[in-house]
This record gives structure tokens, C-alpha cells and sequence, in this order.
């Protein structure tokens, strides 16, 4: 007789975790007092990967070949070898589907931890390892409710759930039993100074882009470790920006979204805020007026330099597609994502060729006019002499407050406070209003403007670098075309441009 495991990731009923190394030493004790042999080729799995119908999407691959050999007669031994029943699965009809594919085989199963051989091909071993999966399911299921329900309660407690929040550290301590508990969320000296200068910089009116731009160059790692070698070399984006100042988390609240009702609950968190709830709200005001959480910033993996930039006259952005044009040659297209019968109006597609090289052409011309170069340069000045101004006046208003404070506290007169709080409120706010509505000019556009060698510069920029020029300057609409005419002189019809 000759035997092959199955290894996978379990824990006991102490809550500790029996690896697959641990999981194989039994098994080949227990196989060896059998006296049978081992095969030394087992199915592992080394990640840690539920076998639960409530687990989400995670592949369990040695799983999946061993269904294969059993299917195809390469299993190559006579029993399969389970630590326990479990290990095999925690679905009733995936675990069912195993038992008929190893009747079929003629396999036989041993589980360890029961030191018991079953045959599926008879009445009683089939029992026995349906009879596990029933049970083996039913305890997923009790399970996954008790872990709901103490989520909940951490969450209306205030408390942490998940991976560590960028910007702090947690501390932990040793139980009697000697596991590691959580005793605290504290600030981390090195990233929290850098979320709070985000948040006073948005908050402030700084553009999301450019403050990602300066995170760059200063060098500041992003807030999760980049997955592959190019998109550690991106660093900071725009969008990243926006998600880390969306987060309510740095204000001190919990958020936790009920699974089952889908209902938004916020409560006050067990870890101190980075920022204060003021400078929060000022931050998701700005957000909102420019629209930036809407935008996109894949562009640096883009393929196709009006995906998504180039509108639909229904409004949609579009997309790229494929056309025939006979013979058996397709061509590419932008074309609204509306289908028939979905979104009502009109849709509309152009030849990507077409669209690309009229936009290019109108932006490359607009930006090499003077008049273009005139006016962003004095809007530029203009809105960088107006933030200075702007954050002048709110420092020295904050200032006052901060005085009239102190006078208030010292002299035990609340009246001086709520003066002085009348007094230069409206003006602040007005101020802080002003601020948010100025994002200043694309560093990117003003460096193009004006060019001699603009076309080689543009030729000589990805894709990414393009795109992001002409989010900034043109918002290009594609109108319905008129039936008859073809070509890149009705396309040019077709195309409405929108300049910011």
C-alpha cells in the first residue's frame, strides 16, 4: 500500500496553528506504524487559505491537482492521507465531489488525527467522510457568526481591525499563555508628522497632485509596499493622495460597514487622531470641490492616450474597442460603454486614429500659442500671490484666536473668546473658502508652453506624462456622426473641445 498527503494550513481547538511540516511528521509516523509507504511528492499547501464556503476567492492549487490526478489515474498511491477530515474541505458539495472522485479511484482515505482508514466505495466509510463534511461545515458556519459578531462589537467599541493603519504604530504585550496582545495604537514618530502635513496641505488648497510630487522627491516610502519593480519606481500618485486624506480613520472615528445590513456605523476610535476634525472636513470640502476623488490615475498604465478623457455627447468616458472594416481588417475605436438598451440618448464611437491625432494636434497649437503662454503664466502668478495672501490672513486670524484663548483662560472671561471669535470668524472662513477653489496650474503644461521643440518634447513623453497634460488642458467631446460622411474631415466636425 502505498499512501500521499494532503497538507494544508489548520487549527486545533487551542487555537494554535499546526503547519504543514507538523501536519506531515504525524502523518508519516501514523503511515509508517500502517506499514505502508509514503510518497514523497505530498499536496501542499504552504499559504495559509480557508477551505470555507465563507472564505473569498483564494485558490488552494495543490487542492486543485489532486482533484485533477484523481481524475486523470495519476495519483500515484492507493490512500489519501488528512491530518483531519477537515483538511480536505469545509463544503459539503466540494467535499462530496472528492469523495465520488476517490470512489472512483479507488482510494482510500486515512485521517490521522482519528487513526481511521475509510473506503468510499462502502456504505459506511461514505458516511463517515460525508458525515465530516457536514459537520466540519456547520462549525464554518458557527464560526463565521461568532467572528461577525465580535467584529461588531470591536467596531462599536472603537477598536482596531485588519492590517496597521499608515501613520501609526501598534504596541503589543504577552498574555499569561505567552500570545501577543494588543495594548496600544500610538503615533509613528516617522510617518504621522508626514499625514498630518498632507491632510494641512490639502486642507489648505495645495493640488493632491502636487503634493504627491513632493512626497516623491522627498523621497517618503508610499504607504503599502509596491507589488512589482515598476510600480515602485511611480511612487506617490494623485490618487493615493486623495485615499489617504479620504480616510476617516485619521480623525479618531472607526468606521465599520455591517455585512449584512450594509449599513455605515462611525464611532470613536481607541487610537488618538493625527488630525482634528476641523481640518478633516476643510480637506474633504476641497476634495469635493474639485472632484478629485472621480478622477482617474491609472493613466500610468495606460495603453491608449484618450481612454477615458475622451467623452461620449451622452457623457459617458469612453473606451477602446474593435471594428471591422471588410476584408477581414479591424481597426480600433473609442466607443461609449452603453450597450443597447441600457443608458438612453445618443452613443457615439470615433477611429481612434482620428481622435488621437485631431486632439494632439488642437493642444499641441493652443499650447504653443503665446497668448496661451501669457495667460497661464500670469494665472500662475496670480494664484500664487493670492495663496500667500490667503494663508497670511488665516494664520494671523488663527493667531488672534489663539491669543483671545489664552486671555479668555487667563482671566476667566469667556466673553473675550467669543468676541474676539465674532470679530474675525466670518473673514476666516471666507478666506478658507477662497483657498480651496485654488489649485494652481500643471507644472507639466507650464513647462510645455511656449516650446519651440514642442512636438519633439511631446513625442518624447509615455503615455502617462501625455494624458496627464490633457486632462489638464481639453476635455474632448465626441458628437453623433452624420450619416454619409466618413473620414478624418468628418471626424474634425464630430470633435467638440471643452478647454479648462
Amino acid at each position: 500500500m502505498r499512501a500521499r498527503e494532503y497538507l494544508r494550513v489548520s487549527r486545533d481547538a487551542s487555537g494554535e496553528g499546526r503547519s504543514p511540516s507538523e501536519q506531515h511528521a504525524e502523518n508519516a509516523a501514523a503511515v509508517a506504524d500502517q506499514g505502508w509507504d509514503l510518497h514523497p511528492e505530498p499536496y501542499r499547501e504552504d499559504r495559509a487559505v480557508s477551505a470555507s464556503r465563507y472564505a473569498r476567492g483564494k485558490a488552494r492549487p495543490a487542492f486543485e491537482q489532486l482533484r485533477a490526478d484523481l481524475a486523470a489515474g495519476t495519483f500515484d498511491a492507493d490512500v489519501l492521507v488528512l491530518w483531519e477530515a477537515s483538511r480536505g474541505g469545509r463544503r459539503v458539495g466540494e467535499w462530496a465531489d472528492l469523495v465520488d472522485a476517490l470512489e472512483a479511484a479507488r482510494v482510500l482515505v486515512y485521517v490521522t488525527s482519528e487513526d481511521a482508514a475509510h473506503d468510499p466505495a462502502k456504505p459506511g466509510g461514505r458516511r463517515a467522510l460525508l458525515s465530516a463534511a457536514v459537520d466540519s461545515e456547520h462549525e464554518s458556519g458557527k464560526t463565521s457568526v461568532r467572528i461577525r459578531r465580535t467584529v461588531r462589537a470591536r467596531a462599536e467599541a472603537g477598536g482596531v481591525h485588519g492590517k496597521n493603519l499608515w501613520g501609526y504604530v501598534r504596541r503589543y504585550g504577552r498574555s499569561s499563555s505567552g500570545h501577543p496582545v494588543l495594548e496600544a495604537v500610538e503615533p509613528d514618530p516617522a510617518t504621522a508628522p508626514i499625514v498630518r502635513d498632507v491632510f494641512e496641505r490639502v486642507a489648505a488648497g495645495d493640488a493632491s497632485w502636487a503634493v504627491a510630487r513632493d512626497l516623491n522627491h522627498a523621497g517618503v516610502p508610499t504607504r503599502r509596499p509596491a507589488r512589482t519593480a515598476g510600480r515602485a519606481q511611480i511612487g506617490w500618485t494623485q490618487r493615493m493622495v486623495v485615499q489617504l486624506v479620504r480616510t476617516e480613520a485619521y480623525a479618531g472615528v472607526r468606521v465599520h460597514r455591517d455585512p449584512e445590513t450594509g449599513e455605515v456605523r462611525r464611532t470613536p476610535a481607541v487610537w488618538p487622531a493625527l488630525v482634528d476634525r476641523a481640518t478633516w472636513d476643510r480637506a474633504q470640502d476641497v476634495l469635493a470641490a474639485r472632484g478629485a476623488a472621480g478622477r482617474r490615475d491609472a493613466d500610468w498604465a495606460a495603453t491608449h492616450l484618450l481612454t477615458g478623457i475622451l467623452r461620449c455627447v451622452c457623457g459617458a468616458p469612453m473606451r477602446t474597442g474593435r471594428q471591422n472594416s471588410g476584408g477581414g481588417a479591424r481597426y480600433v475605436t473609442y466607443a461609449c460603454p452603453a450597450t443597447p438598451g441600457g443608458q438612453p440618448g445618443p452613443h457615439t464611437s470615433m477611429r481612434e486614429v482620428h481622435a488621437d491625432a485631431l486632439v494632439v494636434e488642437a493642444v499641441l497649437n493652443t499650447l504653443a500659442d503665446p497668448a496661451f503662454l501669457a495667460r497661464v503664466g500670469s494665472e500662475q502668478g496670480e494664484t500664487d500671490t493670492r495663496r500667500e495672501e490667503l494663508r497670511s490672513e488665516i494664520a494671523a486670524a488663527e493667531t488672534y484666536l489663539a491669543e483671545a484663548k489664552a486671555a479668555s483662560a487667563a482671566a476667566l472671561d469667556l466673553s473675550i473668546l467669543l468676541e474676539a471669535r465674532d470679530a474675525v470668524a466670518p473673514r476666516l472662513e471666507a478666506a478658507r473658502r477662497e483657498l480651496e477653489l485654488l489649485a494652481g496650474v500643471s507644472p507639466e503644461v507650464a513647462a510645455l508652453a511656449g516650446r519651440e521643440d514642442l512636438d519633439d518634447v511631446w513625442e518624447s513623453m509615455d503615455v502617462a506624462a501625455q494624458r496627464r497634460v490633457l486632462r489638464a488642458v481639453v476635455r474632448p467631446v465626441v458628437l453623433p456622426a452624420v450619416p454619409g460622411r466618413r473620414g478624418l474631415a468628418a471626424a474634425r466636425d464630430r470633435l467638440e473641445l471643452v478647454w479648462r
